[in-house]
């Protein structure tokens, strides 16, 4: 009857009310009634040291609460198995000194299970897809915290950093805190500028930077931008004014008229006919001409 981790304070603070058996009956004593052990210790492992006076014998009572996990081996208490922090904080055991006329007495013996820091961070999803338009506002939420929350059996607070490994993106996305993973959008996007960026989410059960053993989990987020209506059509042909070719001048466009006669035929126009694009091509929304002046 190991108990369970969430029982551990409940237990400690109910031990000065349990009926106290003395770690020394006659005949039998142990070095130590209350002994601690880490988890993960090998099988063998020396719990307490037993003395038995002359005429007396001890054995390890098989109603005890977990008489699985002890054996005697000449005068020690052993650990049978491997325990589990997170699956046992306390184990309880009874030793029976009997006198050679059969008379006996109870020993109880409660081993404390001590933490160990042997478990990595585990995130619910590990490689998650997100599409972004463009025209996201400054600030939004791109991935909800509840999707990349890490857990630990250990129960550690866990550390987040987020980077990016494609070149050119850093610095449009960014998480809440270093204990809250939620991403938001830092800058404003441009689909001329990158089309996806791949983001990597590490988990640590320790802050960056600490000598302590420090576990880590990661998680993949590929961030794929969506074109949105954001510029508006060009009349072609056109300049490009700046470097991501972002904004494109078209020259005017210029015909002569003989104003005695009257024409049949459509205007010729220099450099060529009116012609407009929409660069928002992946949207290739249709588009009306009109006169205005």
């Amino acid at each position: 009857m190991a108990v369970s981790h969430w029982l551990l304070t409940s237990v400690l603070f109910l031990l000065p009310f349990i009926k106290q058996v003395s770690a020394q009956q006659q005949g039998c004593s142990v070095n130590n009634s209350r002994p601690s052990v880490y988890e993960n210790n090998s099988p063998g492992y020396v719990v307490t040291t037993i003395h038995v006076e002359s005429g007396f014998t001890v054995t390890i009572d098989p109603t005890s609460p977990d008489f699985s996990f002890f054996v005697i081996q000449g005068s020690e208490l052993q650990l049978s198995q491997s325990v589990d922090y997170e699956e046992n904080t306390l184990l309880i055991v009874y030793l029976i000194c009997q006198d050679a006329a059969g008379q006996s007495d109870s020993l109880e013996i409660l081993v404390i299970i001590l933490d160990v820091n042997d478990n990595s961070p585990v995130f619910k999803q590990t490689n998650l897809t997100e599409f972004v338009p463009e025209d996201t506002k400054v600030n939004a939420t791109i991935v909800a915290r509840e999707d990349l929350s890490a857990t630990d059996a250990d129960l550690d607070t866990i550390f987040y950093e987020l980077t990016t490994i494609v070149s050119g993106t850093d610095g449009y996305f960014a998480i809440k805190g270093v204990n809250n993973p939620e991403i938001y959008l830092q800058k404003a996007l441009d689909y001329e500028r990158f089309k996806l960026t791949t983001l990597i989410l590490y988990a640590r059960d320790r802050p960056v930077g600490s000598t302590e053993t420090t576990n880590t989990a990661t998680a993949t987020i590929n961030i794929f931008i969506e074109q949105a209506d954001t510029k508006p059509p060009w009349f072609l042909p056109c300049t490009f004014i700046n470097t991501d070719n972002s904004i494109c001048i078209s020259s005017p466009y210029t015909g002569k008229v003989n104003i005695s006669e009257m024409s049949t035929e459509p205007l010729i126009l220099e450099p060529g006919p009116i012609y407009a694009i929409d660069p928002d091509y992946t949207l290739n929304e249709k588009i009306v001409y009109s006169i205005v002046g």
